[in-house]
């Protein structure tokens, strides 16, 4: 059969159009044969487990523990209060009464022992400086004439009952004059300076020790305060005591020189404090059933424990009486559950496109006694003895499973 030239040409550009489909088929076929493999998808987790992104864990702060072994059982618990020792704190009062005309000081702010908080002004304050200076010039005379009547009477010129009379004035001058330099050292004069003559018309009020100030009610300048009126207290709360009360079962346990570790409920992120036991009052209360037992902090870190903060302490007992040491985590390790207490624990590692993963188990434990931060535990499943204890982010890791059980639940 002939076909024109134009239908040849036609017919030869199809052929070679066919041809070339089929050998792109082709390719691409070999290609897929060439393909890797889909990744298996990781197996789901269990109803115990849960998994975090290594950004969560950065975000939390997670870290990890090992078990740990620790005394918990030989230790006595309390609960108190601080509280400042008299010679710890000053109520400051003038010695003598006056019109308040300068204050120096604010309230709160450290001062010194000896340091100036107030001055006084009174017009009998001056009249004594002006007593004093007169008896020191009679006193300098009578000292003059019974030295002198001693001569006389040595010499044999002299009469023995003007020197016993002059030995009576004078005793009796430099009486008064002891008597009234005590007084103005006491208001807080210096007797150099007035013995050369210089008066002063105001009366320093000064603090008797080191410590905080706190104003008293009704302290203003130009105020009238008597010697009964207090003006400032003084707190030097450096050194604490810890008052504790101790159960009637337990105080037999409790030694003065035992150490004892304090905490704060109000104060949370600050850690145990030390103190040691000072006195136990021989007195029992009968209407609490406790003994009072007294410890002392002598280094208040940077005075940020105040009187009267509540506390609850440990006491440590004597070690002969303490038992063997225990598997304990971090009370923070330790997330309760209805009746029932928990630990997380890490499990596995995986490495992501996105990034590292971790997956952490839950396993349950009963726990035992608690001291000085540590709990004793016993996993209910056995677990190995480097096992990797979630001990801070454990109650995260809690929210997140309970979260992640709501999602179920919903579908």
């Amino acid at each position: 059969m002939t076909f024109p030239n134009s239908t040849r040409c036609r017919l030869l550009i199809f052929a070679l159009l066919l041809a070339g489909c089929g050998k792109k088929g082709a390719d691409t076929a070999a290609a897929d044969d060439k393909a890797p493999a889909a990744k298996a998808a990781d197996p789901p987790l269990n109803p115990n487990q849960v998994q975090l992104s290594e950004n969560q864990v950065k975000a939390i702060n997670l870290k990890l523990g090992r078990f740990t072994t620790h005394d918990v059982s030989n230790v006595v618990k309390a609960t108190g209060t601080l509280s400042l020792p008299p010679q710890r704190r000053a109520r400051v009062s003038a010695y003598q009464g006056g019109i308040i005309r300068t204050l120096p000081v604010t309230e709160g702010q450290p001062v010194r022992e000896g340091q100036v908080l107030a001055e006084l002004e009174n017009p009998d304050f001056v009249q004594l400086q002006q007593d004093y200076l007169t008896q020191r010039n009679q006193f300098t005379f009578l000292e003059t004439d019974y030295n002198r009547q001693k001569a006389l009477l040595a010499e044999q010129v002299g009469v023995a009952k003007n020197v016993q009379q002059t030995a009576a004035n004078y005793n009796a001058a430099r009486a008064t004059l002891r008597s009234q330099e005590r007084q103005l050292a006491t208001l807080g004069v210096a007797l150099g300076p007035l013995r050369a003559g210089r008066i002063v018309s105001r009366l320093p009020v000064k603090s008797p020790l080191a410590g905080r100030l706190r104003y008293q009610p009704g302290l203003a300048l130009g105020g009238a305060v008597t010697p009964a009126d207090p003006l400032f207290e003084v707190l030097d709360t450096r050194r604490l005591f810890v008052e504790l009360q101790v159960f009637e079962q337990d105080f037999g346990k409790v030694r003065v020189g035992q150490a004892v570790h304090v905490t704060f409920p109000s104060l949370p992120g600050l850690p145990a404090t030390e103190a040691t036991v000072s006195y136990i009052d021989p007195a029992f209360n009968a209407a609490t059933k406790t003994v009072k037992v007294r410890a002392v902090i002598d280094d208040n870190r940077n005075e940020q424990l105040l009187p009267g903060l509540f506390v609850n302490a440990v006491i440590d007992v004597d070690a002969a009486t303490a038992p063997a040491a225990v598997a304990t985590v971090p009370d923070a390790a330790i997330v309760p559950e209805g009746e029932s207490s928990y630990i997380y624990t890490l499990v596995k590692t995986r490495r992501e496109d996105t990034g590292t993963e971790y997956i952490y188990e839950k396993h349950e434990v009963r726990t035992g006694a608690a001291a000085k931060g540590f709990t004793a535990v016993t996993p209910v499943d056995k677990l190995p003895a480097n096992a990797q204890v979630v001990v801070s982010g454990a109650y995260y890791l809690q929210a997140q499973q309970g979260k992640g059980s709501g999602e179920e639940t919903d579908d």
